[in-house]
């Protein structure tokens, strides 16, 4: 999953593609995470109103912002590279202010308007949900609930400092998010990238704290991605992980169930409750696993392991770093480099081993 840096800004830029994308995005989630379902929602889809004042003047207004991004589209491709995502919904708010102009509107307009989408090109080019994020972002309420069942933004909760809750799946959630607590009932494609404070609170997602610098990230299910690029912050997760830490520099992750791989650590700390497949390229910080491993310490250059179940294959082509597996090892790969690998429990055999230290129920068996 890409993160856009200006991707409110940019709607325009990805006019035609935008249609295309999300609905690969809905086809991932839901071919991962079918098996969560959205409740009926014809009861709350009968509350749409075919004629209300505030929700004519809000979609008014919506109609000025996607002028205003039409007719910047070619300041918005010189700028495109030359800001940060902060810059850019700076730039993006300020173009929002002018099109709203004083008109006040209330927690329970946006509910409101959330349940009434409009039709057409507002709402299928993307324009719609970026006027609605900027809405919540604006708003002078502290509470908001939030219908997506006849539509899905590409992102909500974008710099978010309130308490917002999603009825229904979301592309991106609380992406720069730095206060408040956002909670989705259904399903999300990314929770928190760039995160920089705050709680966000889901079901399951594809991506969570990309690039996360601080705050809280609790999903109850499954995760595909999580902790990529992350520099501080904590990410809980309830379920199982395919892809685990990669170049994460900080911060904390917790899996209470299985995680398929984890690569590419620099730093931060990860505690895996259930069992891991794979580790390789662990170059910092401390990985645990409460349960057993497959392979562990591949390309491993520093930092430290800690496996208290067994491990079938340890330290192929390591060389720094430390790790220790409490019970059974079948075996220490060949081409063994350097580092360190204590076993507590049996060791059935060892490869060919150029440098590094085994120790084996707590005596030095090889030193290089």
């Amino acid at each position: 999953m890409l993160i856009k840096p200006l991707s409110i800004i940019l709607i325009y830029k990805h006019y035609y593609s935008l249609i295309i994308t999300m609905l690969m995005q809905h086809a991932v989630a839901r071919r991962k995470f079918g098996k969560f379902k959205n409740g009926d929602p014809r009861a709350v889809r009968q509350q749409k109103a075919t004629k209300d004042p505030m929700m004519e003047r809000l979609l008014k207004s919506c109609e000025r912002f996607a002028e205003t991004l039409e007719s910047n589209k070619e300041r918005i491709d010189r700028i495109q590279f030359e800001l940060d995502r902060k810059e850019g919904h700076e730039i993006a708010s300020s173009w929002f202010l002018e099109c709203i102009g004083n008109l006040e509107y209330s927690a329970e307009d946006i509910e409101k308007l959330s349940l009434s989408p409009p039709d057409g090109k507002l709402l299928e080019d993307g324009v719609f949900g970026a006027f609605f994020d900027m809405l919540l972002f604006h708003g002078k309420d502290n509470e908001y609930t939030v219908h997506c069942l006849d539509w899905s933004p590409y992102e909500l909760g974008d710099s978010n400092s309130k308490k917002i809750v999603v009825h229904g799946e979301c592309s991106d959630v609380g992406s720069g998010m730095f206060a408040g607590e956002i909670t989705v009932s259904g399903r999300a494609e990314g929770l928190g990238s760039y995160m920089e404070g705050g709680v966000i609170n889901a079901i399951s997602c594809r991506e969570a704290g990309r690039k996360m610098k601080d705050g809280l990230i609790k999903v109850s299910g499954d995760v595909h991605t999580a902790g990529g690029e992350m520099a501080g912050g904590k990410i809980e997760i309830g379920g199982n992980c395919e892809y685990l830490g990669r170049k994460m520099e900080g911060g904390l992750i917790v899996v209470k169930k299985d995680v398929r791989f984890a690569s590419k650590i620099l730093g931060g700390k990860i505690h895996v409750h259930g069992n891991l497949e794979t580790v390789f390229d662990i170059e910092g910080g401390t990985l645990v696993v409460d349960g057993n491993a497959d392979s562990v310490g591949n390309t491993m250059k520093g930092g430290e392991i800690i496996v208290k179940g067994n491990c079938c294959m340890v330290g192929q082509g390591m060389s720094g770093g430390k790790v220790t597996v409490h019970g059974n090892v079948n075996g220490i790969w060949p081409l063994m480099r350097g580092g360190e690998v204590h076993v507590h429990g049996d060791l059935e055999f060892m490869g060919l081993i150029d440098a590094g230290k085994v120790y084996h129920k707590g005596k030095l068996i090889v030193d290089k």
